[in-house]
């Protein structure tokens, strides 16, 4: 369990990472509390875009000045030729240690979200592969299923329950193209290494993974054990700006297994040239400010690493604690977050108000916590989230607690004071059976 002295340092450093990359590095207060250290990251971020700003006040969304020249943000080269929608992007490498699993870089594609990145992506495979099948686990991220129900074009969603359906027979391979989606808000089981699985492509969203997750590295020798084609989709706002939530950036990487034959290759550059034109006609390309000074620095990666580290340390403790204390829970394997529950059924908008009402009485009592929708922060966020892992009934909600890297005392207060109030005026379970 860290210390609040050993939090303190950690952050400090963190702080001074992000002041060293302006051209005038301020004077850092030192941070007395939680609620400062937020602040004071929030701030630099601020002042790292403003910075970026000022620098490129002449390039518009036509890029009016300098029209067909290349230029850079950080590690990132940029070019476009008129307008920011044919932009290109070239950064440094998104994951690290690819080299050894089995598989070759095709392309690197950027985009303005994490969402902009998966939704192009079916739009693409809706025209390349018309009437497939794309198999995804029951329970995985909500907003990529109704992506897929309302604009995968001609893909069906086939859920799969949470042991994957059994291999197809040799019939329907020959008949019908599939995809699989593996999302990490899924149980583990859900990849199985059996070479009789057959898949023409695999989408594999690693927002809730580090980009040097070993995890992340056995999914992909797995790919490559099946030899099948793989789509790595990431959200970049979440664990990759420091809790700063710096800008909205996704990005997709195609990559192909490293002995695949000419022909999958070419139809891997056509997927590349599909999701580029719907970037392109949709508008969701990168926005240049946006894309942070930060990425690559070796400094960046053992501070994300430690910071990450330390969120789902408290996050297992946390939900330990909370199910010992008698509180109904969904808990996921990544550890970033998991699912508060009530025995009734709640809407969206029901879950969120519980929401609201939990977050206040946190912060009453001086706790780091926030209303909020997303996760990766510096402080503990709540908001209302589909519940369909924790009892298979896919319009129940419950609410979304998003764990922090503060000290580990402070998370025990935190899951101390959620479990007393979820069990008094959630589930209304008696003190003297809590335990039980």
């Amino acid at each position: 369990m860290e210390s609040l002295e050993a939090y303190f340092q950690r952050k400090r450093e963190e702080l001074h990472f992000l002041a060293s990359l302006l051209a005038r590095p301020p004077a850092l207060p030192e941070p007395q509390s939680i609620d400062a250290v937020v602040e004071l990251k929030f701030r630099l971020g601020a002042a790292l875009k403003a910075e970026r700003a000022l620098t490129d006040w002449c390039r518009t969304e036509t890029n009016w000045t300098a029209e067909g020249q290349s230029y850079q943000i950080g590690p990132y080269d940029l070019y476009s030729s008129y307008q920011r929608a044919d932009l290109t992007v070239a950064g440094p490498p998104i994951y690290r240690r690819l080299d050894h699993t089995g598989y070759r870089e095709v392309s690197t594609i950027y985009a303005a979200s994490g969402m902009s990145s998966i939704s192009t992506l079916l739009l693409a495979l809706g025209r390349l592969l018309r009437g497939a099948r794309l198999i995804a686990p029951a329970g995985a991220y909500s907003e990529t299923l109704e992506a897929v129900v309302h604009y995968g074009g001609g893909l069906r969603l086939d859920q799969a329950p949470p042991a994957l359906a059994p291999p197809p027979t040799v019939a329907a391979s020959n008949k019908e193209p599939r995809i699989l989606l593996i999302d990490f808000s899924a149980p583990r089981r859900l990849v199985p290494p059996r070479r009789d699985e057959r898949y023409d492509l695999i989408v594999f969203d690693t927002t809730c993974l580090s980009a040097g997750s070993a995890r992340a590295r056995r999914v992909l020798r797995w790919a490559a054990f099946v030899d099948t084609p793989i789509v790595l989709v990431r959200s970049h706002t979440k664990l990759d700006s420091l809790g700063l939530e710096y800008g909205r950036l996704g990005s997709a990487v195609l990559l192909a297994p490293a002995q695949t034959d000419r022909t999958r290759f070419a139809w891997l550059k056509r997927l590349d040239e599909e999701i580029k034109r719907a970037i392109r006609l949709f508008g969701t390309a990168p926005v240049p400010v946006y894309l942070p000074p930060f990425a690559g620095d070796p400094r960046f990666v053992p501070l994300s690493a430690k910071r990450t580290a330390r969120i789902i340390a408290n996050g297992h403790r946390m939900m330990r604690h909370l199910i010992r204390s008698g509180v109904p829970v969904t808990s996921y394997q990544h550890g970033l977050y998991g699912v508060l529950r009530s025995f009734d059924h709640r809407s969206l908008e029901g879950a969120k108000c519980v929401a609201g009402r939990l977050a206040d009485e946190l912060r009453k009592a001086a706790l780091p916590v926030r209303h909020a929708g997303s996760f990766g922060f510096d402080f503990f966020v709540v908001d209302g989230f589909p519940d369909s892992v924790g009892d298979g009934a896919p319009d129940r909600h419950g609410v979304r607690l998003a764990f922090s890297d503060v000290p580990g005392a402070v998370a025990d207060g935190v899951s101390d004071r959620i479990a007393r109030w979820w069990t008094t005026h959630i589930v209304r379970v008696p003190p003297s059976s809590r335990a039980a």
